[in-house]
């Protein structure tokens, strides 16, 4: 009989492999098998249903967070005003889509690209916190929204106007704003990887300084992240309000893109991650979501479970970057 013995050098290509597993992959592999059981152990939750089911209250997510990524990857963390954003202008939308659905979707983009792009106005030019110019933007938005409806908390679609009801319906099963959500992906990865301008947005999230100091324009890229963010938020939107055919209060948009965010891997210091992976994270939600309304648990318990999802992430994450420094 022959014994195979392992040899030095297998010993050391098994201790290399295991060195190059980092806490954040074998966190991703918890998650991933404890929400695997629990769906396993929830009834009828492996079903084409349920992935429908996900895959539709995704969309609208991931579009937000995707805008939001282009702000994390430029460096500079996130917006906090994402929700009262898609609650005011998916109101403007409901306003003026009698003029058309598409000059109505045009003027909710272009009025998305002014709203954070004098955030990034004030971030890139004055140096201003952007947490503090997110708030701040959140009440003048809704300030601005309840003095324009003479503080009515409900808009909803104008009678008879149906031109715009394509946004809303289901396509082989499955909603437009989850195929919104495929087509916004691909053309900002394009962007991110086919322009100067996105990978410009990756080297300045990465080291400002050195981004500095290799002639880019840091103020003019701060600014075309924040109004890149700016559209997609507005697109989700004129998708959110189309859907539901009215807007009356804040959605959690601003927490569900932040977890989608962080769960897709992306760095919270910038210039590392990506728009699919942004995306994989929403679609995570949703999955978390859709599992726990199936088990019964109640608004509270969902919005606990996320945040201890979320306060999870953000410990490992800062774990590893200690651990890699």
């Amino acid at each position: 009989m022959t014994v195979i013995t392992p040899t030095a050098e297998s010993s050391t290509s098994i201790a290399s492999f295991v060195r190059k597993i980092s806490l954040v992959q074998i966190a991703a592999v918890a998650v991933a098998a404890v929400l695997i059981i629990f769906g396993a152990i929830t009834n009828n939750f492996f079903s084409l249903s349920t992935f429908q089911g996900i895959l539709n209250t995704s969309g609208i997510i991931a579009i937000v967070a995707i805008g939001v990524t282009f702000m994390t990857l430029s460096g500079n963390l996130f917006t906090l005003s994402a929700s009262v954003t898609v609650l005011v202008l998916g109101q403007a939308f409901l306003e003026i889509v009698h003029f058309g659905p598409f000059p109505a979707i045009l003027i909710i983009l272009l009025l998305g690209a002014i709203i954070f792009g004098l955030q990034g106005w004030l971030v890139g030019r004055l140096g201003a916190n952007v947490i503090i110019i997110s708030v701040a933007a959140g009440f003048l938005q809704q300030g601005v929204a309840e003095y324009l409806s003479g503080s009515n908390p409900s808009i909803l679609a104008p009678a008879g106007v149906t031109s715009y009801l394509w946004m809303r319906n289901t396509y082989g099963g499955i909603l437009f704003s989850v195929w919104a959500m495929f087509g916004v992906v691909i053309l900002g990865e394009l962007f991110l990887r086919r322009t100067v301008a996105g990978r410009q947005i990756y080297l300045v999230g990465e080291n400002r300084a050195a981004a500095r100091t290799a002639g880019i324009n840091v103020k003019r890229i701060t600014i075309i992240a924040f109004v890149a963010a700016g559209i997609c938020i507005a697109f989700a939107a004129t998708l959110e309000a189309a859907y539901t055919q009215n807007a009356y209060s804040q959605g959690s948009y601003t927490f569900d893109a932040i977890v989608a965010i962080l769960i897709g891997g992306t760095s919270v210091l910038g210039g590392k991650g990506s728009l699919i992976r942004t995306m994989f994270g929403a679609l995570v939600v949703s999955y978390l979501s859709q599992m726990m309304v199936m088990r019964g648990y109640n608004t509270p318990t969902r919005v606990f479970v996320e945040g201890l999802l979320l306060f999870g992430v953000v410990v490992v994450m800062q774990l590893n970057d200690r651990g890699r420094s």
